[in-house]
């Protein structure tokens, strides 16, 4: 197993509506025993997450993102130099700062190693998309990474390509996918009639009914939820003879981010917009749905496109790097390009030459079937416990 690694993880930028990265920092802490490593967290103080996995919480940091900030580059320092006394009388105990959502501390003591998580590049290739101050903030941390951390971890090989187009930095860096919940994210075919019964209460609760076309995601500027939103109004232009065979719902799960309400149409008479949902109602919401639909024209990773595949899904994606990486192939592709006609592209994929017509009746042989097993067979691949034994390795090569 090599040496023994102690990993403190900076987990002070999630909060109970994170999205994908909340995923993926609550998934790595439970994985990482697994893998030989229990790992210190450090959290906000009034973080109530139980942390699975941890073999110590440390509940410090201040709540407030500009305070955090500061204190961050400040405060966990010194909270690293008290744990980095210990090591020292454990010299085959290794101390490493595992940074998994982009920022780090300028200034570590002695002794004390550095990995920094890389999510996607967006504040370099949409900056339009984020606001001044975040811009900057965020431009710094990733260029700092480059030349301060130990090991570099990118969540895509679009992500890896994309970190070193804007750094240079070509070594110490790992590619580890996000995994998924197999438990949580299954077809229909593999549930039981109770279960049925309770996917049914909780659309039924929420507000769904079915036929419906989802998107599940954080609704920021680069997913182009304003577009879907744009080719669901007009689909009656695009459907069969200009008639709409069935009334589809859209819906769309997941936080707002400011400002994004003003970009999107007025709320339509079949459209239903639920905010933050619970893993539990997405892994219902994305099994039901008659097509997944994740529009976004740039991605870290994408973790909804994989979570779909895993629940039985029909996908749509665009064409962007991550995006088709992640889908390996068992998604429909609209193209970016050109972009005055992507609306339009995306309308006639969904309502005329989409990948169904309606709700599935039963099994069937058919290629759509076909491509739905693929997609989970695709899923299966990506476990938590597999980004887990990368992240063991990029700890352990800090280290050495």
């Amino acid at each position: 197993m090599g040496c023994s690694v102690r990993v403190v993880i900076d987990c002070t930028a999630i909060h109970p509506t994170s999205g994908g990265a909340g995923t993926y920092v609550r998934a790595l802490v439970e994985a990482l025993p697994g893998q030989g490593v229990m790992p210190i967290v450090v959290a906000r103080r009034n973080d109530t997450f139980e942390w699975p996995g941890a073999a110590q919480v440390l509940r410090i940091a201040p709540n407030q993102r500009p305070v955090r900030l500061i204190w961050e580059q400040i405060g966990l320092p010194l909270v690293l130099r008290r744990l980095s006394r210990r090591a020292a009388s454990e010299p085959q105990q290794p101390l490493v700062l595992h940074s998994p959502h982009y920022t780090s501390p300028r200034w570590l003591p002695p002794r004390i190693c550095r990995v920094v998580t890389i999510h996607d590049l967006t504040f370099f290739s949409q900056p339009q998309s984020h606001s001044p101050i975040k811009r900057l903030l965020f431009q710094r941390a990733i260029r700092s990474s480059a030349k301060r951390a130990d090991r570099i971890v990118a969540v895509s090989n679009a992500t890896k390509n994309a970190y070193v187009g804007i750094t240079g930095r070509t070594q110490h860096i790992e590619v580890a996918a996000h995994g998924v919940d197999h438990q949580r994210f299954r077809p229909v075919s593999g549930l039981s009639r109770e279960e049925l019964a309770a996917d049914g209460h909780a659309l039924s609760q929420a507000g769904v009914a079915q036929p419906f076309v989802l998107h599940l995601g954080t609704i920021e500027p680069r997913k182009q939820v304003d577009r879907l939103c744009q080719a669901f109004a007009g689909r009656e232009h695009v459907a069969q003879g200009g008639v709409l065979l069935k009334q589809v719902q859209l819906v769309l799960a997941g936080q707002m981010w400011s400002g994004m309400e003003d970009r999107l149409p007025p709320i339509g008479p079949h459209e239903r917009r639920l905010g933050f949902v619970s893993d539990e109602l997405a892994a219902t919401l994305l099994r039901h749905a008659d097509v997944v639909v994740y529009p976004s024209a740039e991605e870290g990773f994408g973790l909804p496109i994989l979570e779909a595949l895993a629940s039985g899904a029909k996908v749509v994606v665009t064409d962007a790097a991550s995006s088709q990486e992640v889908s390996g192939g068992c998604a429909v592709t609209v193209s970016l390009l050109p972009a005055e006609t992507f609306t339009a592209r995306l309308a006639a994929t969904l309502f005329e030459d989409g990948p169904d017509d309606g709700p599935d009746d039963g099994p069937d042989d058919g290629p759509d079937m076909m491509g739905r097993a693929d997609g989970c067979s695709w899923a299966a691949l990506f476990t938590w416990e597999r980004s887990a034994a990368i992240h063991r390795d990029s700890y352990r090569g800090a280290a050495g």
